[in-house]
């Protein structure tokens, strides 16, 4: 349950006049997940065995972690920067002389 803080955060620092949408969509996707969880552990066990449940899970753990770097990277080149801005005054008075 310490996902949902922060995805939640991500989600609406990239949409904030969405943030009621995003929350709700949020709170069914990670419903649908865990809800999903034990039917593929199921049939992970069932296809290869319980001895090779771990490795099925590393390799959801590794698609899930590739999956949020690819969005962190869109997010991050569809969010424009805010410009350079130039000093006006000293930043401290050493500089003023």
């Amino acid at each position: 349950m310490g996902f949902f803080t922060p995805q939640a955060h991500r989600l609406i620092s990239v949409m904030p006049a969405s943030a009621p949408v995003l929350t709700g969509l949020n709170s069914a996707t990670l419903y649908v997940g865990v809800s999903l969880a034990p039917l593929v552990g199921q049939a992970g066990i069932a296809w290869t065995g319980a001895h090779r449940l771990g490795p099925i899970g590393a390799v959801l753990i590794l698609a899930s972690l590739v999956t949020a770097e690819w969005a962190h990277t869109v997010i991050r080149r569809r969010t424009p920067h805010p410009a350079p801005t130039s000093r006006t005054a000293p930043a401290t008075p050493s500089e003023a002389t």
